[in-house]
């Protein structure tokens, strides 16, 4: 199955991933020749996404009890660099439910999230002063 998501601000690339089947990970497709290359090999994402600026593929991966916030550094179609670990939320929420069931700011200020439950709450987290982009 796969998730396509926005492209990057030029409008040359789209982030897709894969989340079953025999190749999991994230995906960009160049949208000119239409050649889809992997970036991030064997992970499960539902959401990745470019950068405010263009330069990183944000991605989140759910790990015992928390969820932990990575950046790929990007240019042109290419990683430039091994992906970073930007944020360690210490408590886990879910990458999807019934749909997307978070989202993060292209700046990294904020992370909004669902918990489902007997009813949908939302919930933001933000950061004070910078972000952490």
């Amino acid at each position: 199955m796969w998730i396509c998501n926005r492209p990057v601000a030029d409008g040359k690339y789209l982030l897709m991933s894969s989340i079953y089947g025999d190749k999991l990970g994230i995906f960009e497709l160049n949208l000119a020749d239409k050649k889809c290359t992997e970036l991030v090999p064997d992970v499960t994402v539902f959401q990745p996404r470019f950068s405010q600026d263009g330069k990183y593929v944000l991605y989140t991966v759910s790990e015992r009890g928390r969820v932990l916030l990575n950046r790929l550094p990007w240019r042109d179609g290419k990683a430039t660099g091994p992906a970073q670990l930007v944020l360690k939320v210490p408590f886990a929420f879910p990458q999807n439910s019934n749909g997307n069931a978070y989202d993060i700011a292209p700046d990294l200020s904020k992370i909004v999230y669902a918990r489902p439950g007997g009813q949908a709450d939302l919930y933001l987290l933000s950061w004070q002063g910078q972000s952490l982009n």
